[in-house]
């Protein structure tokens, strides 16, 4: 059975269109939100989300949709690491 004429391939990567979401930028931003959750209450551990959703806003910028989600998550994960580390250094050169 031969595919119809201008079917796609079912692994063809597909472009994300003006209805499509951006996957990264909003798992950037959700790991922006939860590391600054995590500054609250767990503070030594908030880098780790922080990190992540770093590369996953950088990632996320290659696609058009919702870049806007990709740039937040990256100002938030920006700003995590540099109170984090900050707070780091003060406490290292107090003691």
């Amino acid at each position: 059975m031969a595919p119809e004429s201008g079917a796609k391939h079912p692994f063809e990567a597909r472009k994300a269109g003006a209805g499509e979401r951006n996957v990264l930028a909003v798992a950037s931003l959700t790991l922006g939100l939860s590391g600054l959750l995590a500054f609250v209450l767990i503070r030594p551990l908030a880098f780790l989300p922080a990190i992540a959703g770093l590369v996953l806003g950088i990632l996320g910028l290659r696609v058009p949709s919702q870049r806007w989600m990709a740039i937040v998550g990256i100002v938030l994960c920006l700003l995590l690491l540099v109170v984090e580390f900050g707070l780091l250094a003060l406490l290292l050169k107090g003691a």
